[in-house]
C-alpha cells in the first residue's frame, strides 16, 4: 500500500470509529450514566432477540415438517414410477415377442403368396402355349 492509501484508510477508520463513539454516547446518554438503566435495557433488547430467535426456530421446524412430507410423497410417486417402469418393460418384451411373431407369420404368407402367384403363372403361361397350339392347328 501506498503512503498516501494508508494515510486514507486511517481517515475512514477514524470517522468510522468517531460515529461509533457517538452512538454509544448517545445510548449512554439516554440512561443518565445508570448502569441499572442501561442493564435493564439491554435484558429488554435480549428478551427481544430472543422472542425472535424462537420465532424463527418454530418456522424452521414447521419448514423440516413440510419437507418430511413432501419426501415421502416423493418417494411414494417414485415407487409408483419404478413399478410403471416394470410394467413397461414387461409390455416391451411381449410386444417385441409378438411383433417378431407377426414379421414372421407375414414372411410365411408372403412365401406362401409368391408360391401361388408362381404356380399361376406357369399355368397361365402354359394354357396361354396350349391356345397358341391350338390356334396355329385351326388356322392350317
Amino acid at each position: 500500500m501506498t503512503e498516501d492509501e494508508i494515510q486514507r484508510l486511517g481517515t475512514m477508520l477514524d470517522a468510522k470509529l468517531s460515529g461509533l463513539e457517538r452512538r454509544v454516547e448517545e445510548t449512554l446518554s439516554g440512561f443518565d450514566g445508570r448502569v441499572d438503566d442501561l442493564h435493564r435495557h439491554f435484558d429488554t433488547v435480549a428478551e427481544n432477540l430472543l422472542g425472535q430467535i424462537q420465532q424463527v426456530t418454530e418456522g424452521v421446524v414447521l419448514v423440516n415438517e413440510r419437507l418430511d412430507r413432501v419426501e415421502t410423497w416423493i418417494e411414494g410417486v417414485d415407487t409408483r414410477l419404478d413399478r410403471v417402469e416394470s410394467r413397461l418393460d414387461v409390455f416391451e418384451q411381449h410386444t417385441t415377442a409378438e411383433f417378431g411373431e407377426v414379421k414372421s407369420m407375414i414372411r410365411l404368407s408372403y412365401a406362401e403368396l409368391e408360391r401361388r402367384l408362381g404356380t399361376l403363372e406357369s399355368t397361365v403361361l402354359d394354357l396361354a402355349h396350349r391356345v397358341e397350339a391350338l390356334e396355329r392347328q385351326s388356322s392350317q
